[in-house]
């Protein structure tokens, strides 16, 4: 079991994430403590800044609604899916700091990575003697997670040892010794069996409009709007390529994601690795005040 060190700045990790349910919509919010934490571990926004959508909005409220109702006796887990690039695993990790800090839970969580040089992580941040520690494990494979949560789970009791994962491209891939998640987020559509979507709540995240975009850019990156006009042609709207500094890279990022799915016939039914057809690339929700399509069955 890896050694814990003290959280440094509780109390100032506690504030940038203790009313995210309540977080003010289109606004920029900071989060550079739960930032620089990341920087080492994939990562978690470019520059420890947010800027809040409806849409982000409704997921994290029907995410924790789901989990902390009273009228929710048999409390499910969370399988946020997505897009590539718009903003899943931001959401994810703020929401991991938010539990510890909110509902006093002690959190792993789990990240498969996939750029250049970077290798799957795995971070805790929970309680010992009153005070808030950590640990992070670089290059962790799954054998050696399943083994720190079934310790934890032992230690802490499963309601109190929670689990998020990261970059699973298919549920079928997550092994069998860490499928008692709290919340993924995958950037693919979820195969579950009929028995296994009672204990789940499905949502979408959707992809971001033209309009939420523009206003990141402008004053989150200051982009000049005839730029924005450039990246988002080549982007295709993903926020990920779309916040790239040189519009080399964001053709370059594109070129990649492409280059990287071997068949894109309409005729196609498997997916196999990372040779993925991203099917809810266009998915959007035209009216973000009503939260029915968040978690329509997709």
């Amino acid at each position: 079991m890896p050694s814990t060190t003290v959280l440094n700045e509780p109390k100032n990790y506690e504030e940038e994430c203790i009313s995210l349910t309540e977080w003010t919509v289109d606004a920029v919010h900071d989060i550079p403590l739960i930032w620089r934490f990341m920087s080492d571990l994939g990562g978690c926004t470019s520059n420890g800044k947010v800027i809040w959508r409806l849409e982000d909005k409704q997921i994290a409220s029907i995410l924790v609604d789901g989990r902390f109702r009273d009228s929710t006796p048999d409390n499910k887990k969370s399988i946020v899916m997505g897009s590539p690039g718009i903003g899943k695993s931001t959401l994810l990790c703020v929401m991991a700091f938010y539990f510890v800090f909110q509902y006093k839970k002690n959190v792993l969580v789990y990240r498969q990575l996939y750029k250049f040089e970077q290798r799957n992580c795995l971070f805790y941040v929970g309680y010992e003697d009153g005070k808030v520690v950590q640990f992070a494990v670089q290059r962790c494979k799954s054998p050696i997670v399943i083994n720190i949560y079934r310790e934890r789970i032992y230690q802490q009791g499963i309601s109190n040892a929670w689990l998020l994962l990261d970059g699973f491209f298919r549920y079928q891939d997550i092994p069998v010794g860490v499928r008692t998640f709290e919340m993924l987020a995958t950037s693919q559509l979820v195969d579950l069996k009929s028995g296994e979507r009672t204990d789940v709540y499905c949502c979408l995240l959707p992809c971001w409009s033209k309009k939420d975009l523009w206003s990141m850019g402008s004053r989150i990156y200051k982009f000049a709007t005839e730029d924005m006009e450039e990246c988002f042609y080549y982007s295709g709207g993903s926020v990920r390529e779309f916040t790239l500094a040189i519009l080399e890279d964001i053709r370059n990022a594109i070129d990649g994601a492409t280059s990287g799915v071997d068949d894109v016939s309409i005729h196609s039914s498997v997916l196999t690795g990372k040779s993925q057809v991203d099917q809810l690339r266009h998915t959007f929700v035209t009216d973000a005040n009503d939260t029915n399509p968040f978690i329509a069955r997709l």
